[in-house]
């Protein structure tokens, strides 16, 4: 989960400098190669492959065109980015309203997580905290106790 957590904001992040590079006049390759200059990571060196590939003449649409093996949120880019391609339309705005829906889906997962972090958190509070600080309380009183012979 903390995985596809890292994919989600990662292609989120790769999005957001695209969306801003198409909205300042540049062509969708230089927009890509403008977000992976300091992108790390398998989902860039997926970006980098293809970039290599329009460079070396292949056309955008070809490129572009997601595996079986991406994950679904880089796949929903690269399909938005080939329709802008082909159709030559304002794509920023999508991408946009997409880095928004992934990000949600990343604090989502988040809370699920910390959700189940606490539930586990309260494992050693009840099985182990608990029950020594009922003896440490109970101790004195049964040592009184014994002490007076009832």
């Amino acid at each position: 989960m903390a995985e596809h957590i890292q994919e989600l904001e990662q292609v989120a992040a790769i999005a957001t400098v695209i969306a801003q590079a198409l909205r300042a006049g540049n062509s969708v390759s230089t927009s890509i190669a403008l977000a992976l200059a300091d992108a790390k990571g398998p989902l860039a060196q997926s970006l980098r492959y293809r970039l290599a590939r329009i460079e070396l003449g292949e056309s955008l649409s070809k490129a572009l065109e997601p595996n079986r093996d991406d994950p679904p949120s880089l796949g929903e880019l690269l399909e938005k980015l080939r329709l802008t391609g082909r159709l030559g339309t304002a794509v920023a705005e999508q991408i946009d309203e997409s880095v928004s829906t992934w990000r949600a889906r990343s604090d989502s997962l988040l809370a699920q997580m910390a959700i189940k972090a606490e539930s586990r958190m309260l494992v050693p509070l009840v099985f182990l905290i608990l029950p020594v600080t009922v003896i440490f309380a109970l101790y004195p009183s049964l040592q009184l106790l014994n002490l007076e012979g009832i």
